[in-house]
């Protein structure tokens, strides 16, 4: 590896980028099975949405107090519209923590709790597949094709079927020797 890529490399470890196996994006195409967060997984997404409710509520609360006392300094829109944004934040990462991923015949269909499918796409032709790791230790990817690309969660389920080692993995069909 050249110095110059070595420094490109850094730069995307330090913004959350990890590198993926070349092989995933062929596994996802075989694989089967159901994918969804651990308890650990869920206490972890549990707690960092309380801090959202938390904080959106403390804002939403300032602009609720500025309000009733006429607080010339402070806007009530100053406590209402940040506190909107966390709220609304919350319940989108709420939302997430539902998903779980079916893979099956080439597909990979996103579920919520209820059953309702969130989203569903076809495997054929996935050219690669890239990670990205945010601070907290969430992990998502990205699913790209010639023409679209998809985000998903990488649930550590997910993570250990796709990370097997090779002589382990389920064969494509009529591949086996």
């Amino acid at each position: 590896m050249k110095w110059y890529q070595r420094a490109v490399a850094g730069m995307a470890y330090s913004i959350g980028y990890f590198p993926t196996r070349a092989q995933w994006a062929v596994r996802m195409q075989h694989l089967n099975g159901e994918f969804k967060r651990s308890p650990s997984e869920w206490r972890s997404g549990i707690f960092q949405v309380a801090i959202l409710v938390a904080i959106g509520g403390w804002f939403v609360g300032l602009g609720i107090w500025s309000a009733r006392h006429q607080e010339p300094a402070v806007s009530p829109l100053f406590g209402i519209l940040p506190g909107a944004v966390f709220l609304a934040g919350a319940i989108y990462f709420l939302r997430r923590l539902e998903l779980r991923y079916v893979f099956a015949h080439g597909e990979v269909c996103a579920l919520r709790a209820n059953g309702a499918i969130a989203w569903r796409e076809n495997l054929t032709g996935l050219s690669r597949v890239t990670a990205t790791q945010a601070r907290g230790g969430a992990v998502w990817i990205k699913l790209c094709w010639a023409d679209r690309t998809r985000w998903m969660d990488l649930t550590d389920s997910l993570r250990v079927r796709l990370e097997e080692p090779v002589g382990d993995a389920p064969h494509p069909p009529n591949t086996r020797a």
